[in-house]
């Protein structure tokens, strides 16, 4: 379904088939604590961010990682799910969120060493049907589309991943992943509501990313499609790239976003998305992730690349010292990155 969650869903299918041969009971993932291991620094891991100074990692399987060290050491948090973390995003040095599979939302306040269950696919279901019922049954057409889809997409349970998350400060924040879904809360994740209805999104395209800073935010989707925030209406409204592929990532720096995904390709705005311009990466993989440091722009690539900016994306380079291995996110403390990927975490200097 996501192409750049392929890596962490094929290991999962691995880790699944291997548990199924030793004739193992399933054990469901929202309800499963992650498993302590000695190895799991070099669990695969989808994303990871800043807490302060300390790096805080998430992955496969509910794995959550920490380093107050500049990434040469990482040790494992403890966490209430194994569902397979994709996204994380820190509003203060201690007040963090991260999301993925099966609707998980996870909330910690002391900087990633502990996390607590806000939100799990069940809940996630039952908050989205309620939402659009009431409205269907009065007859809103728009609605019953919309519902006749999200009961359509949990036929088969409620794995459906929450693939990206973003607070502007610890009581505001928006989630949102496959098939359009969007949730938003106003009290630091302890109520959720849908917001699908404030994104113009018809079509329920994949929502990959989301990303902003003050009262900008944008998301980012399929068909070279990016959503911004507008001020006035408080809603999402659609621009196009010129692209006609899915864009996985993005990054906001002061006045511009850069969005990014298949096969290399990054666009940028600088008048809010009224007009992109096309990026040269110099590379043809896939684009996963990316941040803003010290006015530099970092892209993570799926060829284990690791692109750096020092002009706002009009040219990169890549990274010399980067091991590598499919990237899938980077984060930046001082000279030093943290990159994650279907290898785990490194640490790469950037002088």
């Amino acid at each position: 379904m996501v192409r750049r969650l392929s890596m962490w869903c094929g290991a999962l299918a691995l880790a699944c088939a291997a548990a199924a041969g030793a004739g193992l009971p399933f054990a469901d993932p929202i309800d499963t604590p992650a498993v302590a291991s000695a190895r799991a620094m070099s669990v695969p891991m989808a994303a990871v961010d800043r807490a302060g100074s300390r790096f805080v990692a998430v992955g496969l399987r509910g794995t959550v990682l920490v380093s107050d060290d500049l990434g040469r050491h990482w040790r494992q948090a403890a966490v209430p799910v194994s569902s397979d973390l994709v996204a994380v995003q820190f509003a203060t040095p201690q007040q963090g969120w991260a999301s993925g599979h099966d609707g998980v939302i996870l909330h910690t306040a002391d900087g990633g060493l502990t996390w607590e269950k806000q939100l799990d696919g069940r809940r996630l279901h039952a908050l989205l049907r309620e939402a659009h019922a009431e409205r269907a049954a009065a007859g809103d057409a728009a609605a019953k589309h919309v519902l006749a889809e999200i009961e359509r997409d949990y036929e088969s349970g409620t794995q459906q991943p929450l693939l990206a998350l973003w607070f502007s400060d610890e009581r505001h924040g928006l989630a949102v992943g496959s098939f359009g879904i969007a949730v938003e809360t106003q009290d630091g994740g302890a109520t959720w509501t849908s917001a699908m209805d404030r994104i113009d999104n018809p079509g329920l395209l994949h929502l990959f990313s989301i990303g902003g800073t003050g009262d900008q935010a944008y998301i980012s989707s399929e068909k070279g499609t990016v959503f911004r925030l507008d001020a006035s209406s408080r809603r999402f409204v659609a621009s196009t790239t010129g692209y006609q592929g899915s864009l996985f990532g993005l990054v906001v720096d002061r006045d511009a976003v850069i969005a990014f995904g298949l096969r290399g390709q990054a666009y940028r705005s600088t008048d809010g998305t009224a007009h992109w311009q096309r990026l040269s990466t110099g590379v043809d993989t896939g684009l996963n992730g990316g941040t803003v440091a010290q006015q530099r722009v970092l892209i993570a690539s799926q060829g284990g690349q690791l692109l750096v900016s020092d002009d706002r994306g009009q040219t990169f380079r890549v990274v010399p010292n980067a091991v590598a291995a499919p990237f899938a996110g980077v984060a930046v403390e001082g000279s030093v990155a943290a990159v994650v990927g279907l290898n785990g975490v490194q640490a790469v200097d950037l002088r």
